[in-house]
């Protein structure tokens, strides 16, 4: 007890310590700093807003890419829409009697912020309707790969939801 208390006091005579009591935040302290001269408030920049995109995947799983941009999701969007349009003549070719032929199978690559990369691929011709069309998925960066599929519909909405969340202003 003599030791402790031996070193509270000494902790007490050089650094002005007169309790161990946690101390706030160091955000909460940022935003409530006060100028010593005029009293008034100083407030902080906050930190630009990080975009991040979460894929669906099978099974109710996600992978959320960081630092993922508008123009990342607009082009995904444009092959998102490609692929929709193939199932569209497809189904306008049966519609017609005319001789079947085959769509070209849709291959994307992205290379999202922090040097994530982003594959889809989809083969319109193995699936007879687009909402039960599944697009192959693999995301990759330095040091891991997940390869997956997800449901074509699922993943156009989660297209449409980021799109709405991050509007240019």
């Amino acid at each position: 007890m003599v030791r402790v208390a031996g070193v509270v006091a000494a902790l007490a005579c050089v650094g002005g310590v007169l309790s161990f009591a946690p101390s706030q935040p160091l955000l909460a302290r940022q935003h409530a700093v006060a100028s010593r001269t005029t009293g008034a408030s100083v407030r902080m920049r906050s930190a630009p807003a990080v975009h991040k995109f979460s894929l669906p995947l099978a099974d109710d799983t996600r992978i959320t890419v960081h630092g993922f941009e508008r123009s990342h999701c607009l082009a995904l969007a444009n092959e998102v829409n490609a692929i929709l349009s193939a199932f569209k003549r497809l189904k306008a070719n049966r519609a017609d009697g005319k001789a079947p032929y085959k769509e070209q199978s849709v291959e994307f690559i992205i290379h999202a912020g922090n040097g994530a990369t982003i594959e889809i691929e989809c083969n319109p011709n193995l699936y007879p309707d687009p909402f039960k069309a599944m697009v192959f998925v693999k995301v990759l960066d330095e040091s891991i790969e997940v390869a997956s599929q997800a449901q074509l519909t699922k993943l156009a909405d989660v297209i449409k939801t980021y799109l709405a969340n991050t509007k240019e202003a």
